[in-house]
């Protein structure tokens, strides 16, 4: 007589390798996950800080190129905690003032308070500005700053967005 034994199931140490296995692919998955959220975090706040940096870079240039002229006296140049006065063609808005407090860019217009032109998600760690000055050609003024992100989740990155503008007064 033969003896034929059909086997109707799975082993104790078959079932567990197939459990070993899924956590193995869970624990890829997971991983893999995490480095796509990760990612986007720093996509994210490259986004934004160049979104700082073309909101400020708009303001000054465009408060340059209608100024009447740059208060010399009242401005401070060449030094990292820069400060620009400009004279306005509108009275209200004499003298447009671009300076850097506590991390952050304001503008000042006038009698009007103070407005931060940077959002609280970076800092700007230095604001310089140089006037440059021909004969016969307007003034220009050239601008620096570093733009830093603010969450200490994304510090170990040692990113710094540079703002480099160039703007010209009118004549």
């Amino acid at each position: 007589m033969i003896n034929i034994s059909k086997k109707k199931g799975s082993t104790l140490v078959e079932i567990l390798l197939y459990f070993i296995i899924l956590a193995i692919f869970l624990l890829a998955a997971t991983v893999f996950a995490f480095q796509i959220i990760d990612v986007s975090d720093v996509s994210n706040t490259f986004s934004e800080m160049e979104s700082n940096r073309e909101f400020i870079s708009e303001k000054i240039s465009y408060a340059v190129q209608t100024a009447e002229g740059v208060s010399s006296t009242g401005s401070i140049f060449d030094n990292d905690n820069g400060m620009l006065v400009l004279f306005m063609t509108e009275s209200t808005a004499s003298p447009t003032q671009f300076y850097l407090s506590g991390g952050n860019t304001f503008i000042k217009e006038g009698s009007a308070d103070a407005v931060q032109l940077n959002t609280n998600d970076v800092k700007i760690d230095y604001l310089r500005f140089n006037l440059v000055s021909y004969d016969k050609s307007p003034d220009q003024v050239i601008v620096d700053a570093g733009i830093t992100p603010v969450s200490t989740q994304l510090a170990h990155l040692q990113k710094e967005l540079l703002l480099h503008l160039t703007a010209t007064l009118r004549q």
